[in-house]
């Protein structure tokens, strides 16, 4: 809060409106967008404690299918849509936003469950357990300045493939060496992995989403990108969390929560090597034969997922 409280009077002050001329905000599809996915999002945080096929998650399910549908077809009405949905006839943009979504699958729904791992076994202050978290969340500052000066040489997606086959990685390591009382030293090392996968994924996706479509389709690709990877971390906690209740409780002691962290962080790795296949799946762009930098950009023609 404190944050966000500084940083919009002082962004409204620095940057520029960069906005085009006669265009208009798509309020009804965000309203349909919102609600749809907070919909299906209650009913998978809530699908456990209440029941899969309790009146209200069924009905919630529904209802969030229903808005989520009603939002694909006002966007292929809407005269300036949202989210244009000629973006996802591009291949690599498709592919690069189902990495982004299993990326951030894995990284927000596992590391939700192990900060309060950390206070669990042994116990320890929130903040205590925030900072030994560091270990993870810093290394992308080191690591994404490196895979976006290796990006066009060996290409986006299997800079994003070994991103994400180093998240899994790490993952598995925190989901074998988690136990009642395993030392944090036993830890670090998984959060490291994990965190420099994070690191080789972040700046190639940018990349190839924002190289996959036309320079006036930046700003929708972009904020479609940002978008999905909001969808994927909210996903990730609700669904990691509906395991996590499954097999283990925050109720109990260290070896409950260990009893229900380690299918859920299993979970992750899964979606997460899901994601690193399709990665591997992106196509190289081809090669410039001009180095003039003040060519016009190619016209890019949408072709088929």
């Amino acid at each position: 809060m404190p944050v966000g409280l500084v940083a919009v009077p002082l962004a409204r002050a620095v940057l520029r409106e960069s906005s085009l001329p006669g265009t208009r905000i798509d309020l009804l599809g965000m309203a349909l967008a919102t609600c749809g996915l907070v919909a299906v999002v209650w009913a998978i945080v809530h699908g456990e404690s209440d029941g899969w096929t309790s009146r209200t998650v069924l009905g919630t399910f529904a209802a969030g299918a229903v808005l989520l549908a009603a939002f694909v077809l006002w966007e292929r009405r809407a005269r300036q849509p949202l989210l244009p949905l000629s973006l996802y006839r591009i291949r690599p943009f498709v592919l690069s936003s189902v990495v982004s979504v299993a990326m951030h699958f894995g990284v927000f729904g596992s590391i939700f469950l192990l900060a309060q791992y950390l206070q669990v076994a042994p116990e320890r202050s929130p903040l205590h357990a925030g900072v030994l978290t560091l270990a993870w969340t810093l290394m992308p500052t080191f690591v994404a300045p490196l895979a976006g000066a290796l990006t066009d040489r060996v290409g986006g997606g299997r800079l994003m493939a070994l991103g994400l086959f180093l998240q899994a990685a790490g993952l598995a390591w925190l989901a074998l060496a988690a136990g009642p009382d395993t030392p944090y030293t036993r830890l670090v090392g998984g959060m490291v992995i994990a965190g420099a996968g994070m690191g080789f994924a972040f700046a190639p996706t940018a990349a190839v989403v924002l190289g996959s479509v036309a320079r006036e389709h930046h700003g929708k690709a972009s904020g479609a990108n940002t978008t999905v990877r909001e969808i994927g971390g909210a996903l990730g906690i609700a669904v990691l969390s509906s395991v996590f209740l499954r097999y283990g409780s925050d109720h109990g002691g260290p070896e409950q929560f260990v009893d229900g962290l380690r299918p859920a962080v299993w979970t992750g790795v899964a979606v997460v090597l899901a994601g690193a296949l399709c990665a591997l799946a992106i196509p190289r762009p081809a090669r410039r034969t001009s180095p003039d930098p003040a060519a016009p950009a190619q016209d890019r023609t949408p072709t088929p997922a």
